[in-house]
């Protein structure tokens, strides 16, 4: 077990305002900085790499810990209209991020969302919301990679290039006082354009969908249940090769 050391720094700035009656804005600020100050740790002994090969010393570089530092800026601001029987709602944020000793220095992520409900029906209620956002890295070196054996062009996903598009639709049917019917269904993908176009190797691409469907009744005060099925269906694809070989693989 390590002897870890970070500290974590964080602030919320919001403002709200409503200047005219069926107008809300939402403006909102957010910093997250996370310092790690764990100790650098130095192999002195031997190692066995990717549990399959065994190195004795004296060992390659890099045989030493690396701190992993973030720091995140998120700006969200977003107008909600009231129609009367509907709510319409336009939104855009903005995520600036660094990073220490990972494949790229920094990223930007740019959010575009809009949103619907119905108001004023107290037997359906709906909502849909729809996003689509594009992450950019910055900086890259594969320096570290090369160092570590691993492939150069290799995109980790957590911080990749990637178009992302995300949609979802929910509804609830009152029947009476006691008796709902609740209904959802969604769609999303992510797609990483270097690796889409095999010039890199990683998560090239992955596809989510997902059903529910569910009941809730009150049929009188000392009774309540809930009956659900969800099924969610899950599709990826990536490019990796084994050893030297210059084939691509989709697994």
């Amino acid at each position: 077990t390590s002897e870890g050391d970070g500290r974590t720094t964080s602030g919320n700035f919001i403002f709200t305002s409503r200047p005219v009656r069926a107008l809300d804005i939402d403006v909102r600020y957010r910093y997250y900085d996370y310092d790690d100050r764990t100790p650098i740790a130095t192999q002195v002994g031997g190692r066995i790499e990717y549990d399959s090969t065994t190195e004795a010393v004296p060992l390659s570089l890099p045989n030493a810990t690396v701190p992993f530092n973030l720091t995140h800026q998120t700006v969200d601001a977003s107008a909600n209209v009231d129609l009367g029987r509907a709510n319409v709602g336009a939104a855009y944020s903005r995520d600036d991020a660094t990073y220490s000793n990972r494949i790229f220095a920094g990223s930007v992520e740019n959010t575009g969302r809009v949103t619907f409900d119905t108001t004023g029906m107290h037997w359906f209620i709906l909502h849909g919301r729809y996003e689509h956002s594009e992450r950019r890295g910055n900086g890259l070196t594969t320096t570290d990679l090369v160092a570590i054996g691993e492939q150069p062009t290799l995109q980790t996903f957590d911080i990749a290039d990637r178009n992302e598009d995300t949609g979802v639709v929910t509804g609830s049917l009152l029947l009476g006082s006691s008796f709902s019917l609740n209904l959802s269904g969604g769609e999303g993908k992510d797609t990483y354009p270097t690796n889409s176009l095999n010039t890199g190797f990683g998560l090239a691409n992955t596809k989510y969908t997902t059903y529910g469907i569910g009941v809730a009744a009150t049929p009188n005060d000392n009774v309540s249940f809930t009956l659900s099925y969800d099924l969610n269906v899950y599709d990826s694809l990536q490019d990796s090769r084994n050893a030297s070989s210059a084939t691509l693989a989709a697994n």
